[in-house]
C-alpha cells in the first residue's frame, strides 16, 4: 500500500504529513506489525503476523473480554478515552460511539 495513502487517516495526518517521518516511526515500532519497503514509499502487514480469523471461538473470546463504558464528557476525544483506559493493562483497543442527533 502506498505510504501516502495513510495520510487519509486523520489521526495519523495530524501527527505528521511527512511520509519519511512516518516510515521511520514504523520501522522503529517494537511490535513490527507493519513492514516498510527500502524506498520508504510503501507499507504492508508483516506476513509473520497475520490477521486473526474471525472464527466463532475468536468472536466469543472477544465478546467475553469486551466492556462498555459510558459517562465520558461530550467533548472527550478518542485520545482522552485511550489515555484513561491505559491505566488498565487488559485494554487492547477503544472504539468511541457517538449518538447522532435525530433530525426532526
Amino acid at each position: 500500500m502506498p505510504l501516502k495513502m495513510t495520510l487519509k487517516f486523520n489521526r495519523l495526518a495530524a501527527l505528521s504529513q511527512d511520509t519519511k517521518v512516518i516510515a521511520e516511526a514504523l520501522e522503529k515500532s517494537v511490535d513490527k506489525l507493519v513492514e516498510v519497503n527500502e524506498n520508504k514509499t510503501k507499507i504492508r502487514r508483516n506476513p509473520n503476523k497475520p490477521l486473526y480469523r474471525n472464527s466463532l471461538q475468536r468472536i466469543k473470546s472477544q465478546q467475553n473480554r469486551s466492556a462498555y463504558a459510558k459517562g465520558f464528557l461530550l467533548d472527550f476525544q478518542l485520545n482522552d478515552i485511550i489515555n484513561f483506559t491505559d491505566q488498565y493493562d487488559l485494554v487492547d483497543s477503544v472504539i468511541r460511539h457517538i449518538k447522532k442527533k435525530k433530525q426532526i
